[in-house]
């Protein structure tokens, strides 16, 4: 349900651009700074997928804090990031059991 939600949200925030600042989105560039500069992280994986009710890729970032093992799920599209979810101990958190439901790489 979770997975739905956020995919049913992404579908929403890429195709009415008006909605972004709903989803705290902002222009790229301050996104970068305040996962690094603010919450201490660094990206732990990336991944492109298409973006959903219109052209261009989306670019799913997962953002990790080593010390606090805080986490971040980002997406980009046309030079904007919005903030897309986050929680503790990314110990076992990956984009796709995020998006999908399920680890990186096992099929249904």
């Amino acid at each position: 349900m979770k997975n739905l939600l956020i995919v049913s949200g992404l579908a929403v925030l890429f195709a009415c651009p008006a909605l972004a600042r709903e989803w705290q989105c902002v222009p790229s560039v301050f996104a970068l700074r305040q996962h690094q500069e603010i919450w201490g992280q660094q990206v732990i994986e990336e991944q492109e997928r298409p973006a959903i009710g219109r052209e261009g890729t989306v670019q799913y970032r997962l953002w990790a804090n080593p010390e606090t093992r805080a986490w971040s799920l980002s997406g980009t599209l046309d030079s904007m990031t919005c903030y897309l979810g986050g929680g503790n101990d990314y110990g076992s958190v990956t984009i796709s059991l995020l998006l999908d439901g399920q680890p990186e790489g096992e099929e249904i």
